[in-house]
């Protein structure tokens, strides 16, 4: 009996350590698992930080792009418009030609 009892206390005693160990062994991997955790975290704000900048320059981009295409609307009924004045300013140069040959032959 005693001989059985130093054989499971003997038992016990390695299955004791072999706890301990695979404790020290799990604690060891979590802690290398947070503190790469914690890393990726931190790299994570980073980029995120990084997105949130390109973000707000790509709505200025945006913003600046609309403008530049309501000026070149504008610049565009601008242009049809003095085409038009200068038709009618040719029209009425022709006629006023036309006139002035008129009278050179009265003449």
């Amino acid at each position: 009996l005693e001989s059985r009892q130093l054989t499971l206390e003997g038992e016990l005693s390695a299955a004791r350590q072999g706890l301990a160990d695979a404790t020290s062994r799990f604690e060891s991997q979590l802690s290398a698992a947070t503190k790469q955790n914690e890393t990726l975290q931190t790299e994570l704000g980073e980029v995120q930080a990084q997105l949130a900048a390109l973000q707000t320059q790509a709505a200025a981009h945006a913003r600046e792009l609309e403008l530049v295409r309501e000026e070149r609307d504008q610049m565009a009924i601008e242009l049809r418009s003095k085409t038009s004045a200068l038709t009618v300013a040719e029209e009425r140069c022709g006629r006023q030609a036309s006139d002035m040959e008129q009278v050179k032959a009265q003449i």
